[in-house]
């Protein structure tokens, strides 16, 4: 939605099923896809006007 993509962003879960076992990475993707959102917001705003 926010570049004119179609690309999902995928969870946790689906990016590492068994996640728990290794939370340091687990956490590393979080901050990744936190980061993308927070990059891109601005690229959305004005798709919502």
């Amino acid at each position: 939605v926010c570049l004119g993509h179609d690309k999902p962003v995928l969870d946790l879960h689906e990016v590492m099923p068994e996640w728990e076992r290794d939370p340091e990475r687990a956490r590393a993707y979080v901050w990744s896809v936190i980061d993308m959102i927070w990059a891109t917001a601005p690229a959305l705003l004005p798709r919502l006007r």
